[in-house]
């Protein structure tokens, strides 16, 4: 797999011993764990597969997938969680899309007729049959599922805490080192008090697009290094692949 950039990357998803000599990353990208593995892997690696790279390289990328609208998929080491993955985004049997964590930021206001599945926690949300084993969060609240830690805090769909649009609830998902936070379908700025529950990000997933104008505020609120627009203008069904590279101490490198 060549390295990857433009647009949708957030880093370069690199594997090494895949790629010309000349365009091997900085020892930051390459996740060596020293520096002579470092050298070993920039002076030796000449084949597709080289037992240096096994040796002192690691892949910790986590993967974001956008799936339409406010559906998204966090891919990492520990495990796979999808955001809203609503049957009127995925369809019925989730285009395959598998995850051990599910979470929905509101009850699907746009339900396929006649539409069959095992219900969310709520019981107002049908997930895809693909999701079925998958273990559902669609409230406020701390939680720990394999080793990932998510937090819903309370949020609304309009600026009138919910009368217009419903209420919502936004979780912070933190995998690899990650902390990511999906808005789903905010509709106000985020005070003080939410954003101190919300606490430091490094990925926004955010609304963008129609009279969402709003959300562009809550995300820069968020100090967010980085993020990812939904609703965007983008073909219905295509997927966009961000890879972000987990915080590491300096020190190391």
């Amino acid at each position: 797999m060549a390295p990857r950039s433009g647009p949708g990357s957030l880093g370069t998803n690199f594997w090494p011993g895949r790629a010309p000599l000349d365009s091997l990353p900085p020892r930051r990208l390459l996740r060596c764990e020293s520096l002579a593995g470092y050298r070993a892997v920039r002076a030796r690696i000449a084949a597709p597969t080289h037992p240096a790279c096994t040796r002192v390289c690691k892949n910790l990328f986590m993967e974001l997938t956008w799936y339409g609208r406010t559906c998204i998929r966090l891919r990492g080491k520990d495990a796979v969680v999808v955001a809203d993955p609503y049957q009127s985004i995925v369809g019925p049997t989730g285009r395959g899309i598998t995850g051990e964590i599910v979470t929905y930021s509101h009850p699907d206001d746009r339900p396929l007729p006649k539409a069959k599945g095992r219900r969310s926690r709520d019981g107002s949300t049908l997930l895809p049959s693909s999701l079925d084993e998958a273990f559902v969060l669609d409230g406020p609240g701390e939680y720990e599922v394999r080793d990932v830690l998510l937090t819903g805090v309370r949020t609304y769909r309009d600026d009138a805490k919910g009368s217009e649009r419903g209420k919502q609830v936004a979780f912070v998902v933190e995998l690899d080192g990650m902390h990511t936070i999906h808005l789903g379908e905010i509709g106000h700025l985020l005070t003080e008090e939410k954003l101190a529950d919300i606490g430091p990000v490094d990925i926004a997933c955010v609304p963008v697009g129609g009279t969402r104008s709003s959300t562009r505020g809550s995300s820069s609120r968020c100090r967010s290094t980085r993020t990812l627009p939904m609703f965007a203008r983008r073909s219905p069904g295509s997927s966009t692949r961000w890879a972000a590279r987990p915080p590491r101490n300096p020190s190391s490198l």
